[in-house]
């Protein structure tokens, strides 16, 4: 057994697999590939969401998603400006003058 988003035990993190999985219904067969490796599934039993603790847990689940998003797209940001600078002082288009600088 494993969750939708755990590593598949022995096999590692592949999408495909549980994409597979988790559309299938109990006792259905299906396949799937990564790469050189092809697998064929069963699904033997599910196991329903624990509904209760997502509730309990889930503003602890949306601030981390946030957090974990507005990190992302700060270090994003910040990659960008840093592009920008660079091509813009290689073109010319900027001059640093050292003695403003702080």
């Amino acid at each position: 057994m494993f969750k939708r988003r755990d590593p598949v035990p022995q096999l590692g993190q592949l999408a495909a697999f549980s994409r597979v999985a988790f559309g299938l219904q109990v006792n259905d067969v299906g396949t799937a590939h990564d790469g050189a490796r092809h697998f064929v599934l069963q699904v033997t039993e599910r196991q329903p969401a624990d509904m209760p603790a997502y509730v309990t847990d889930k503003a602890e689940y949306r601030q981390k998603l946030v957090d974990r998003k507005r990190q992302q797209a700060g270090t994003g940001f910040q990659q960008f400006l840093h592009a920008e600078y660079q091509k813009l002082r290689q073109q010319g288009d900027i001059v640093v003058n050292r003695e403003y600088v702080f």
